[in-house]
């Protein structure tokens, strides 16, 4: 196992001494946030019941290990550690996200496998994707295909390199 990241989170209510495990799922757990920290520390203030996962679930490469050859998922639980679950989409390795309050909602990045050798790097697509927290949907695209057509034009364009 990597020494950089959790197996498992146990959840103690001190009051009750009630305790739970986050999962009985093999996982390697990168990073949590609580969306309650602050420049001055944590805020329990805060109006988000919500605990975010960077999370390695699935032997992609299919080497026998998780580990960081992986994809990275973003899972999502309340803040008692209960419902437990992936909101990035499958196959996609996550790059980055941002809980956006008002609308209660996830837009992520996540690079795609797209020329399918089983490894997440600078050759393939890099996607952006939109989830709403409290419904249970699957993430959607946020731009069309057509937007992104005339992304990748401007990217060969202005920035791609002549060899």
């Amino acid at each position: 196992m990597p020494n950089n990241g959790y197996w498992n989170i146990i959840f103690l209510n001190s009051n009750t001494n009630e305790y739970h495990l986050l999962t009985e799922k093999k996982i390697l757990i990168l990073d949590y946030d609580y969306k309650y920290k602050t420049e001055e520390g944590i805020n329990f203030s805060g109006k988000t019941d919500h605990i975010f996962y960077n999370v390695r679930s699935v032997d992609y490469n299919q080497d026998k290990l998780i580990n960081e050859e992986d994809p990275v998922y973003l899972f999502v639980s309340d803040k008692f550690g209960n419902n437990f679950r992936q909101i990035s989409p499958a196959n996609y390795s996550l790059n980055n996200w941002k809980y956006i309050q008002t609308s209660n909602k996830v837009i992520m990045t996540a690079t795609k496998d797209s020329n399918k050798n089983k490894v997440f790097d600078d050759k393939d697509e890099i996607l952006t994707f939109e989830v709403i927290l409290n419904k249970s949907e699957t993430p959607k695209e946020v731009f069309n295909e057509g937007f992104k057509d005339k992304l990748k034009k401007l990217y060969d364009r202005d920035w791609k390199r002549i060899k």
